[in-house]
């Protein structure tokens, strides 16, 4: 079983790696961000943070939850999609809402990951090849 200060140096380790990721990229990317891709990050690790807020500033035992995250019930709360509220009580807003709300921090790594691949490397990739007469 996995100590109580574990779940906290995760938490810290994902943070400053976050940090990390962000001031490097302002610093190598200063007029030519990415601003799509730091706008999707930081929705996503904001639902993060207040999922964790709504649940206690605690994890679930990797029992419940293997992905180091919140309750199922806080998921819910925050908006995960549960077919019964969409089409019963009509509760559109849960389509959208489960694209930034993530099952724990492991799935939030990954959700980041993806999204640096999707839009922002074939962005850099694009900019570096073209040439400005294109933009003329």
């Amino acid at each position: 079983m996995m100590g109580e200060y574990t779940y906290y140096l995760v938490v810290v380790f994902f943070t400053l790696s976050y940090l990390i990721i962000i001031h490097w990229h302002f610093i190598y990317y200063r007029f030519n961000r990415p601003f799509f891709t730091f706008l999707v990050v930081s929705a996503c690790t904001a639902m993060m943070v207040t999922s964790i807020y709504l649940n206690g500033w605690k994890f679930e035992p990797l029992s419940v939850n293997p992905m180091i995250g919140p309750s199922a019930e806080t998921l819910l709360k925050l908006g995960a999609k549960d077919s019964y509220l969409i089409v019963v009580q009509q509760e559109i807003w849960r389509i959208a809402s489960p694209m930034v709300l993530h099952a724990g921090e492991y799935m939030l790594c990954a959700c980041i990951y993806a999204i640096c691949l999707l839009f922002h490397i074939p962005n850099l990739s694009f900019q570096f090849h073209r040439s400005d007469s294109l933009l003329s």
